[in-house]
């Protein structure tokens, strides 16, 4: 609806219009700010954060992790996936054969969803077996993009260097995807945040790949050199996408805004049950801007109290009742 992009200036001015002309809300009462990483947003962030000093900017968590899945560096899945989308969006005779040979609807792609690429890669690894009958079929569709696609089942080094790439990025991706999905979902997402993204970090030290494992095994028959080989090569296509992680995760995720994540559990008495927390916790509180070191001090005076209630709310709506109830109950009593 806008003539051209807005930049970071231009974004913050409009905010501040709204939010201060428009309704007039104090700046003391604009406590958070969620956004993309863009570099306008980011602009617009150092100019809101001065007129709204108690505000928190948080970058949105989904955005950074679906931005792993550009790094990866896999030129023959790239390529492949490329001519295999555009066979099928311009060829409903393509999707019909395709339905008929697999009884499975082809995945579609598109450029603003989150993952959709990693779920179209997922599925032509699923059903790899069945791409190359389908492309000789004795029909008539998209010939020219059907001739490049059975160039890669023409050499066996083309096919491999493709499915040990397919194998790597599906095996590396989904828990970013998982993750991904997590928390761009609905419910209490602000006190399950910090597991999640913990969850995910914890994933990606374990290395779990076990379709890279599986097709590296099969394509050196019994041959442990060749099998390692594969496998250091599948790991070099994972690697910039790990490092990006690495490096947002540090500087756009793990400082204030996890540890305002964190701090959000505090407010879970599930969580409080599990945990257990000290008073010691509740310093993570700080990364909010307008919990002050006085306000802090009161908090951890009454805590103890705080806690002894919310076990109470656990314990009496725990009795008689199934756990998806009481679960709900307790979110409810928050």
């Amino acid at each position: 609806m806008l003539a051209k992009s807005l930049s970071g200036d231009e974004i913050a001015r409009e905010l501040i219009n709204t939010l201060s002309v428009d309704y007039g809300v104090k700046s003391e009462n604009v406590i958070a700010i969620m956004h993309d990483c863009a570099s306008a947003n980011k602009a617009a962030m150092r100019t809101l954060q001065v007129l709204y000093p108690a505000v928190l900017g948080i970058g949105c968590f989904s955005h950074t992790l679906n931005r792993v899945g550009e790094r990866f560096n896999v030129p023959h899945v790239n390529d492949f996936t490329t001519y295999w989308v555009s066979l099928f969006s311009h060829s409903f005779k393509a999707q019909a054969i395709w339905k008929q040979q697999t009884g499975r609807t082809i995945c579609g792609f598109s450029a603003t969803r989150w993952w959709s690429k990693w779920e179209v890669m997922n599925q032509i690894l699923e059903l790899f077996g069945d791409i190359e009958p389908f492309l000789k079929v004795p029909e008539d569709f998209s010939g020219n993009t059907r001739t490049k696609l059975l160039e890669y089942f023409a050499t066996p080094r083309i096919q491999h260097n493709l499915k040990v790439e397919l194998a790597a990025v599906i095996d590396a991706g989904k828990p970013f995807v998982q993750a991904t999905y997590k928390l761009e979902g609905d419910g209490p997402v602000a006190v399950e945040c910090y597991e999640i993204i913990s969850s995910l970090s914890v994933s990606v030290r374990m290395e779990n790949y076990p379709n890279v494992q599986a097709i590296a095994k099969s394509i050196a028959s019994g041959k442990a050199d060749v099998q390692q080989r594969w496998m250091r090569y599948a790991k070099s296509c994972i690697k910039p996408a790990l490092d990006y992680y690495k490096e947002h995760l540090n500087a756009d995720l793990m400082s204030i805004p996890m540890k305002a994540f964190k701090a959000a559990r505090l407010f879970s008495p599930l969580i409080l049950q599990k945990t257990k927390p000290e008073c010691t916790a509740l310093t993570d509180l700080l990364a909010f801007p307008f919990i002050t070191k006085s306000t802090l001090a009161a908090l951890k005076e009454e805590f103890p109290r705080f806690l002894e209630k919310q076990f109470k709310i656990i314990a009496k709506v725990g009795r008689g009742c199934n756990q998806g109830f009481a679960m709900s109950t307790v979110f409810c009593s928050c």
